[in-house]
């Protein structure tokens, strides 16, 4: 009988695995698609220095929400206890806490970063981006919850709604109001519509204030690696926006960040199957031994990768062609950046796909220490190749970086017997092949 209860199990557990992975894929696929529309008509409605001073506020905005964060969310899904009102009201109320003291920090930041970029007028556009978070913080914990039991269709209807609802606010203010505020107040209408509807997608789930000591001390023994190793994140995410928003143009910072956003598709897919797929069936595989994981590592991650890399492959050759069909003239620029970035998204894809059995064990300091080193190696990339080439420079030495940091996450998922050299090798003797043929034969 327990045999037959594990092999229950287990077929759920994969059942649930296939699921999950074709729900937030054609969700992603969904947002995407609105997401690329949006940006069509914005570009054509707003002018390209718009889009440059708003990557600038959300820099702030995002990065000191990342230095502040102690994996909130992940508790609930990785915790042991994670499925209990107590224990997920205090981290509700944990998160709810952290964000009010995040938006009093982003205010005192506000006006000297603005100063640093040399415009002024952005400090209340920070302010006011950086209260989205105070309003994130009151969404149900019922979505984590979800996330947990590896059961994301609710999840992905609550983010394909909320992101339906606020394009659409967002497009028809910006016929009228043809101004960077439209853009800085989508971030609140996206907040708002989200924790709306994550209480709509669980009716009957109560959130409410709570203060156990006990999960309080489970909270920050995991959190406190975490808190630095997302911190990290910001510099592997917006080290090249600060760096480039002192070097050139909110013109040219603009085109820059429409050729990255199209470039790092590929990696927010990824990014969004590791949060919602890969650590909950990790952390549930983890439980059950090393090789079990190994061997449903293999298949996750040759899988996802399977579907994400013919998007990068794509825009690889012939992204200066998509630019020039999607964009207008003064977009032009974009293409070259576009082609070159994809490559540096390759070595992203197999990074990523790798590192989220890290938190999986619940070893955040090997993942603090792996964020840390990468983190250094992106930064040393950036500054050596935007001294010595300028933008293009920067942009080749963000690529090397990328591809660099191969090495290191080698270095902390080895200890954990996932490391699978046959695969990533080949994905990134593939990538280089099909890319270098393309541009060669098909471009």
């Amino acid at each position: 009988m327990r045999g037959s209860s594990s092999n229950g199990r287990e077929a759920s557990l994969k059942q649930r695995t296939v699921s999950s992975t074709a729900v937030v894929s054609l969700s992603f696929a969904l947002a995407t698609i609105i997401r690329l529309g949006s940006n069509l008509i914005l570009t054509r409605l707003l002018v390209p220095d718009m889009f440059g001073v708003m990557v600038l506020v959300q820099a702030v905005a995002v990065g000191l929400n990342l230095f502040s964060d102690m994996g909130i969310g992940q508790n609930i899904i990785n915790h042991k206890r994670g499925a209990e009102p107590v224990f997920m009201n205090t981290v509700w109320t944990t998160n709810i806490i952290r964000s009010l003291i995040l938006w009093l920090v982003i205010l005192v930041f506000a006006y000297p970063m603005a100063i640093f970029w040399k415009s002024p007028g952005m400090a209340p556009m920070i302010a006011v981006v950086g209260f989205s978070y105070v309003i994130m913080s009151f969404e149900s914990t019922g979505m984590w919850l979800l996330c947990r039991e590896v059961k994301n269709f609710r999840i992905e209807v609550c983010n394909i709604i909320t992101q339906i609802v606020s394009t659409g606010l967002l497009i028809g203010v910006a016929f009228y109001w043809r101004s960077v505020w439209v853009l800085v107040i989508s971030t609140l209408i996206n907040a708002i519509c989200r924790v709306g509807m994550s209480y709509l997608m669980l009716p009957g789930h109560r959130c409410w204030f709570a203060w156990e000591k006990e999960a309080i001390h489970d909270i920050i023994k995991f959190g406190k690696w975490i808190f630095i190793s997302s911190g990290v994140m910001f510099v592997l995410g917006y080290a090249d926006k600060v760096i480039l928003g002192r070097m050139i143009t909110k013109e040219e910072l603009g085109i820059y960040s429409i050729a990255f956003a199209l470039a790092a598709m590929g990696v927010q897919a990824i990014n969004r199957l590791a949060n919602n797929t890969l650590f909950p069936v990790y952390s549930r595989l983890a439980e059950k031994g090393t090789d079990e994981l190994r061997h449903n590592t293999m298949l996750i991650r040759g899988g996802i990768m399977g579907m994400s890399l013919p998007f990068v492959w794509f825009i690889g050759i012939y992204g200066d062609k998509i630019i020039h069909i999607m964009y207008d003239a003064r977009y032009v620029d974009a293409g070259w950046m576009l082609r070159l970035m994809a490559i540096g998204s390759v070595g992203m894809v197999v990074n990523q796909t790798a590192t989220s059995v890290l938190l999986a064990k619940r070893d955040s300091k090997r993942y603090m220490i792996m964020q840390s080193t990468r983190a250094s190696i992106y930064i040393v990339g950036l500054l050596i190749g935007g001294y010595y080439g300028g933008l293009s420079g920067l942009i080749v030495g963000m690529i090397i970086a990328q591809l660099s940091e191969y090495p290191v996450v080698i270095w902390a998922i080895r200890p954990h017997k996932v490391w699978l050299p046959a695969l990533d090798f080949s994905v990134l003797a593939l990538s280089g092949v099909v890319i270098g043929l393309g541009r060669t034969f098909l471009n």
